[in-house]
């Protein structure tokens, strides 16, 4: 069997991590019957004996070599090397016919609403123009696609609603996490994420000029000058004594500061939050955003409180001067990659 994992989008971050990981694992657990064909743009892969890398550097120069590729070259390669099913880790299907095609979804943005951020506002400008074009075709392909693979029920669930009598099932992924006891006074809270302008940092400022008996630290996990946003966020912070720009941290580092910390989330829409995972395995006090992704991966998790506004969290901060560490808990650690498999060459035999 010949399966084809297309990936030409994967650069950095999340995107990169989900392509390398399922990499490994494909790397680590060859199967004789199996020939395993991934296409990638500017990301290099090692080949094994039944691991075969084709490389579209082409792709990144415009969309419209992208889109050339997509309609026309993939078309070509899909009969050269006669592949049975297609497995995209870029959050659509390719615009194939006659080969079985799963799509591993892991891009919540793609399930706002379209109206989620104005064409007029100039740090949301970019995200409009992406929720108004981008993702119409994205759900367009989806509906032209075999199996869809989420890795929450919450987004299962919404992709349900949006695509009625499409094929969706929910496989978490594996977060390794060491499980750690300490009793560390919580100094404050981290917010670990990118300045982006969905991760709603204002809601968290909001709520510091409300709260004038907090006196914890809130780190944030950028510099003041890395994009526009964090720009504007530094602006707004002006007089917060409580904020603190910490740059960049590695997950070394970050693990280091759930020893100090508590985790503070505010995000408007994500796939599976990897600090919730990692907070929980240190016991540390989690304040999050009431969201359906927060309830459903905070469950079974006793030391977490929500909010839905900034008056909320406010409230939340004051009372947090008594914030205590609680029990440690493990998150799902079995590799999801397995099933991904399974699910593949099933749809493959239909």
């Amino acid at each position: 069997m010949n399966i084809v994992v297309v990936d030409v989008a994967a650069e950095k971050t999340g995107a990169l991590s989900v392509l390398l990981d399922f990499y490994n694992y494909v790397k680590e657990h060859p199967q004789t019957d199996v020939e395993w064909f991934f296409l990638t743009s500017v990301v290099s892969l090692d080949e094994t004996e039944h691991i075969h890398v084709i490389q579209e550097r082409s792709i990144k120069k415009s969309w419209l070599h992208r889109l050339w590729w997509e309609y026309h070259d993939f078309g070509i390669l899909i009969k050269r090397y006669n592949f049975n099913v297609v497995l995209s880790l870029q959050n659509k299907s390719l615009p194939v016919k006659g080969v079985p095609q799963a799509v591993y979804f892991h891009n919540a943005l793609h399930l706002l609403e379209k109206h989620s951020f104005s064409f007029f506002d100039r740090y949301e400008r970019a995200y409009s123009i992406y929720n108004s074009l981008v993702t119409p075709l994205t759900m367009y392909s989806l509906r032209h696609c075999d199996l869809i693979i989420t890795q929450t029920n919450t987004m299962k669930a919404a992709l349900e609603n949006k695509l009625e009598n499409k094929r969706v099932i929910c496989i978490p992924p594996a977060i390794k996490t060491t499980i750690k006891k300490n009793d560390n006074v919580v100094k404050g809270f981290i917010y670990p994420c990118s300045p982006l302008v969905y991760k709603k940092h204002e809601l968290i400022i909001e709520a510091l000029n409300k709260c004038k008996q907090y006196n914890g630290e809130i780190l944030f996990t950028f510099s003041e000058s890395d994009n526009k946003y964090a720009e504007r966020i530094a602006v707004l912070s002006r007089g917060i004594s409580n904020i603190k720009f910490i740059g960049f941290q590695d997950r070394e580092k970050l693990l280091e500061l759930y020893c100090e910390y508590g985790l503070i989330f505010s995000s408007d829409v994500e796939s599976f939050p990897i600090p919730f995972a990692e907070a929980m395995a240190y016991g540390a006090p989690i304040i999050s955003r009431d969201m359906a992704y927060a309830r459903e991966i905070l469950a079974d998790y006793e030391n977490v409180e929500y909010f839905s506004n900034s008056d909320e969290l406010a409230a939340l901060l004051q009372m947090s001067g008594n914030a205590s560490r609680g029990e440690p808990y493990s998150i799902n650690t079995n590799s999801p990659w397995e099933k991904v498999v399974s699910s593949i060459e099933e749809i493959s035999r239909r």
